[in-house]
């Protein structure tokens, strides 16, 4: 988030790693309170992980904040079950709550919907760019997780096993990348898969669907309710539905560069 407001020219933020306080075992709401104090900032962002549990920013200051006269802003990764009921509770201490993942998801679990707001999360133009460079090296890339994602595990070694030359990065099992690795493996591929597999009713707007095309990279994506929304199918990207349909058009978009390099 902070490259983009960077790169918008809109204010320079200031960041406070809380995680990194709590490693070292500092008071971490004492050092927030402390920077406010110090930069007196137009906006206070505050992203927060429910697996922190009570080790998150308290909500008493929140509410310090927010005495000030600053707005007071939480940011919410990915709007699930379970994510929601947390933000409900916290909301009341907040301005309001920005949800990144998806514009219609949140709306089913809260229960105060004027107390968050979707917005499609950015990406910062110096990392996510075409480099120029359209004689990629790389096929086919997938760089995210396959750890308790069935439909991954099968599509890729479906591929792999009808010869398809798919590159796989990154990911918990593989150590995870570097932004600037990740946005190297994007810029090399001629194609990149998204499997937007989050379930019946629980798919989003995948930060790997942007980042690719950002990068000049054309998208092939699990047919989605989400994606459709943003960009228009076989415009902008590619929507496959079952393993035979995503064997199909992998071999007819490596086969078409002009088809492709259109759509990328």
């Amino acid at each position: 988030l902070m490259g983009p407001l960077r790169a918008s020219g809109l204010g320079e933020p200031v960041t406070y790693f809380y995680d990194w306080g709590l490693a070292h075992n500092e008071d971490i709401d004492a050092e927030v309170l402390q920077a406010v104090t110090k930069h007196s900032p137009d906006l206070v962002f505050c992203s927060r992980l429910i697996q922190f549990g009570d080790r998150n920013v308290k909500v008493e200051t929140y509410d310090t904040i927010r005495e000030q006269g600053i707005p007071l802003v939480v940011i919410w990764v990915e709007a699930t079950p379970h994510v929601m009921f947390e933000a409900d509770k916290i909301a009341p201490h907040t301005d309001f709550g920005v949800v990144l993942d998806s514009r219609t998801r949140y709306l089913r679990y809260t229960k105060l919907p004027d107390k968050f707001l979707f917005i499609q999360e950015a990406r910062d133009p110096k990392i996510f760019k075409v480099d120029g460079n359209w004689d990629r090296d790389i096929p086919v890339s997938f760089a995210g997780t396959c750890l308790q994602r069935a439909e991954r595990c099968s599509a890729l070694a479906t591929l792999w096993m009808n010869g398809f030359p798919v590159y796989k990065a990154g990911g918990k099992e593989g150590g995870g990348l570097a932004i600037e690795d990740y946005a190297d493996i994007l810029q090399r591929s001629k194609i990149t898969l998204s499997f937007n597999d989050a379930g019946p009713g629980d798919q989003s707007l995948k930060g790997r669907t942007v980042e690719a095309m950002l990068c000049g990279a054309m998208v092939l994506e699990t047919a989605n309710s989400e994606t459709c929304q943003f960009f228009e199918p076989m415009r902008d990207y590619v929507p496959f539905s079952g393993l035979e349909d995503l064997m199909h058009k992998l071999q007819w978009f490596l086969t078409h560069d002009t088809e492709r390099e259109a759509i990328a």
